[in-house]
């Protein structure tokens, strides 16, 4: 099924019954654009900690009461790699975590989406400065969903909104559409976008940039946030803008 990925931020890591924090950020691999660590806050007894927790880990999730239950304890977590608040997710701190845990590495084997994909520390400015510069060289990074969800978003013809959430398979966990706000073209509307249609993104200038046209997008089907998006709805979705879907 398809999840916002806004929606299941406040949801409850539990083990055995206990609470270990609630979810806070997502992080994802910037070329498959597939999360790769949710990240929890752990409230008052790991202040200023990051708990990273993989996907693949999370044994069973019940949505009807926002639960998140991964086979971990507290001891396991309070001794694990710690990772301050603000810093960033780094190669290093990925190895001696999966290391820790005995967690299978994603990027050796790809499990989540089937790709091979490396993280750098996105503090490098050298890299992300050439990734700007040659998008056919860039290197994956893990980025913050949280930070991204803040993108304007660019048509062939100038700005069209700002990226307001993702939506996500809750079970390959890959990022399928981005939520946009047409406020730039026509305040109010929310309109869902493929990420296979995203032409490329500068990080560095905080942007999205799409092969479509802001009077395409006013046009299309309006996105209703209390309605699930189902088959139905990407197959109208994708019609409308003559493309194939990705089920095909």
């Amino acid at each position: 099924m398809l999840r916002s990925i806004n929606d299941i931020k406040g949801y409850s890591l539990k083990s055995g019954g206990e609470a270990l924090g609630t979810v806070s950020d997502f992080n994802f691999d910037d070329h498959e654009w597939t999360i790769r660590h949710v990240v929890i806050d752990t409230g008052g007894w790991l202040t200023g900690r990051k708990v990273l927790i993989p996907p693949a880990e999370i044994k069973k999730t019940d949505w009807e009461n926002q639960d998140l239950v991964v086979e971990l304890n507290k001891d396991e977590v309070e001794k694990s790699p710690p990772l301050s608040a603000d810093e960033p997710v780094s190669r290093q701190y990925e190895d001696r975590l999966y290391s820790y845990y005995g967690w299978h590495p994603y990027w050796v084997s790809g499990i989540m989406s089937g790709a091979y994909t490396t993280a750098v520390n996105p503090s490098d400015e050298e890299d992300v400065r050439s990734a700007d510069e040659d998008e056919s060289q860039e290197k994956p990074i893990v980025r913050s969903c949280k930070e991204v969800i803040k993108y304007r978003l660019e048509g062939i013809d100038g700005e069209i909104g700002d990226v307001e959430d993702f939506i996500a398979d809750d079970q390959t966990w890959q990022i399928l559409y981005l939520v946009v706000s047409t406020g730039r073209i026509l305040p109010g509307k929310k309109v869902l976008l493929a990420k296979m249609w995203v032409d490329r993104v500068s990080w560095s200038e905080s942007k999205i940039y799409v092969d479509l046209t802001g009077k395409k997008i006013k046009e299309s089907p309006e996105f209703d946030r209390s309605i699930p998006v189902d088959r139905d709805y990407e197959e109208r979705l994708f019609e409308f803008y003559g493309r194939k879907g990705y089920w095909l």
